[in-house]
């Protein structure tokens, strides 16, 4: 700095910005319990449960594309399961309120004469 120049030139400024960016993100991690080693066993253990799960499809495909007595029994055994859910599922047999198709044939007469009284 010159003489009677005072203030704060644009890379102190820049600077100052960026220690200050660095102390409130560190401030605010550690009142979150987070600091950098957890936060890279974090990611490391996030990378191995998604490297995991890449190499589990990989793996179904190969199983499933390649001709043997292991997928044909799976390819049997999908389709029943397949049947079974369905047909045991809430979505298959909605729940309309209705105790039994007469009441909600009654419902639906009273409905009926109701809007053509």
């Amino acid at each position: 700095e010159s003489g009677d120049k005072k203030g704060l030139t644009l890379v102190q400024l820049e600077k100052a910005l960026e220690s200050f960016r660095q102390e409130k993100s560190t401030r605010v991690l550690k009142m979150m319990g987070l600091e950098e080693f957890q936060i890279a066993q974090i990611m490391l253990l996030v990378f191995v449960i998604l490297l995991c799960m890449l190499v589990f499809v990989f793996l179904g495909i190969i199983a499933f594309t390649t001709p043997s007595g292991f997928s044909s029994s799976i390819n049997a055994i999908l389709p029943v399961l397949c049947g079974f859910g369905i047909y045991n599922s809430n979505f298959a047999q909605p729940n309309l309120g209705f105790r039994s198709a007469v009441e909600l044939t009654e419902k639906i007469g009273i409905a009926v004469n109701h809007d053509t009284a």
